[in-house]
């Protein structure tokens, strides 16, 4: 896998929800989820060539909040989400699926910046290279927090990084798989309020 860096456009909910999001993604690695690595509880929307330039994040943020956002609770407990094309290494997203689709029209203003889009719509608790393993560690973690999924989110561009375990990294991703990750999320670019 070496050193591979991930350029993502994400959903990033409000804090509130994060912070329930990270304390259970931290019960999921305590009780001993194998093969996974840490995600920062945010929702990619496309592997991106580039990151965005803060004109084309507000644009999207003005045109998601006008045509295709409409906060709910999230919905069942997903799996399927990959952050890599079947032909090359593949990363499973496991977290819960917001039933949020957004068409190709929306992306259509920063194509050439989208390797491609990622489907379904999850908020990420934990990263597994592969396949997710059959079962998750205690049954009783197995079901979500309940979240009171608000108005306030925000898209911004993120990088998710590997290391080889014995390069610096911020963050340790979890698991007993030999790599640690970092991430950064940008500036965030908060969706309007409805009118």
């Amino acid at each position: 896998m070496g050193n591979e860096i991930f350029r993502l456009l994400v959903l990033v909910p409000h804090r509130d929800v994060r912070l329930t999001l990270r304390k259970w993604s931290a019960e999921l690695f305590a009780a001993g989820i194998e093969g996974a690595w840490s995600f920062p509880w945010v929702a990619p929307l496309a592997l991106l060539r580039r990151f965005l330039t803060a004109k084309e994040l507000k644009s999207l943020a003005v045109d998601m909040r006008q045509d295709y956002y409409s906060p709910s609770s999230p919905g069942a407990l997903s799996a399927t989400a990959s952050l890599r094309e079947k032909s090359r290494t593949n990363f499973a997203l496991f977290g819960l699926n917001l039933n949020l689709k957004l068409p190709d029209v929306f992306f259509e203003p920063i194509r050439d910046a989208i390797e491609y889009t990622v489907s379904p719509t999850l908020i990420g608790a934990a990263l597994v290279h592969g396949k997710l393993p059959d079962g998750l560690p205690n049954a009783a973690l197995a079901a979500p927090p309940p979240l009171v999924f608000s108005h306030a989110a925000a898209i911004a561009n993120m990088e998710y990084r590997f290391l080889a375990a014995d390069g610096a990294a911020k963050t340790a991703c979890g698991g007993n798989n030999g790599y640690l990750c970092e991430w950064k999320i940008g500036a965030l670019h908060w969706l309007p309020k409805k009118r």
